[in-house]
């Protein structure tokens, strides 16, 4: 127990003297950008204008336990105005930038370093943060990773929104067979559900007279994305099956982006 005590003190010790600190700043004043460097080395580069609409100030932002708000409005926001001075506190935790205008800003090393547009680190950890991942995937990729959640647990939702964020899909079980209400009951806990002309929801059968590809029976459909020519194509999309097909039937999905990549890949282009 005394040993334990004594690494687990010595871990306590060395996370807080591994804090990242400003170890110097420098403003540029022609391309008005603040350059900022942490003692491990890493630099980045802020434009003064950005750090005077994100100050965390009480002139800046409305902060309080039920509400933050900006307070600017950009009709009066000068985009010129200047900082009278900027330091560093004796810590190096802190950045403090007075401005002209009467506002203080002061800005955490750590709240600086996550937002550090120079480094491309910090834009990986972002990406992960907001759910942007980098990672696609192809078929022995999403068979391993593909996450399923039941039903009736799933209407907590986080963990099957988090993995269709990050994966485009996810599957649910558990509904009850063959008996409608289950989309709505999942996606008016998520937002809106969109209007189109189809409808609310709609049904696809297979139909022997088929005016749409959707109802043919004989065939596969292709790969496609549904309503891309909206004006606001639905963000997400839930297909309930009801009854399933004595043969056949299945769903088949593409990582677009996967795609993508793969002809960037093989025809040496930079798609965008």
């Amino acid at each position: 127990m005394i040993n334990f005590s004594k690494r687990l003190l010595s871990s306590v010790r060395l996370a807080k003297e591994s804090v990242l600190k400003i170890s110097e700043i420098h403003e540029e004043k022609s391309s008005r950008l603040i350059s900022i460097r942490w003692n491990d080395g890493v630099e980045g580069k802020y434009p003064l204008i950005w750090l005077r609409d994100t100050s965390p100030d009480e002139r800046t932002y409305s902060i309080g336990p039920a509400m933050k708000a900006r307070n600017l409005v950009m009709s009066e926001f000068d985009p010129e105005q200047n900082a009278e001075s900027i330091k560093i506190d004796e810590s190096g935790e802190i950045l403090k930038i007075d401005w002209k205008d009467g506002a203080k800003s002061r800005f955490s090393s750590d709240w600086l370093r996550f937002r550090n547009p120079s480094d491309p680190e910090a834009r990986k950890l972002r990406r992960q943060v907001y759910l942007l991942p980098e990672d696609t995937w192809d078929r022995a990729i999403i068979e391993k990773r593909l996450k399923k959640f039941d039903f009736h647990q799933a209407m907590v939702f986080h963990d099957f929104l988090e993995a269709v964020c990050l994966d485009g899909i996810s599957i649910l079980t558990g509904a009850e067979p063959g008996k409608l209400g289950a989309v709505e009951k999942i996606s008016e806990r998520i937002g809106l559900l969109k209007q189109t002309h189809f409808g609310r929801t709609f049904e696809v059968a297979t139909k022997s007279d088929a005016s749409n590809m959707a109802y043919a029976h004989n065939s596969a459909l292709p790969f496609h994305t549904d309503f891309p020519s909206l004006e606001q194509p639905p963000q997400l999309q839930m297909l309930h099956m009801l009854h399933s097909a004595r043969e056949g039937g299945n769903s088949l999905f593409v990582d677009g982006f996967h795609v993508a990549n793969l002809v960037e890949i093989e025809q040496s282009i930079k798609l965008q």
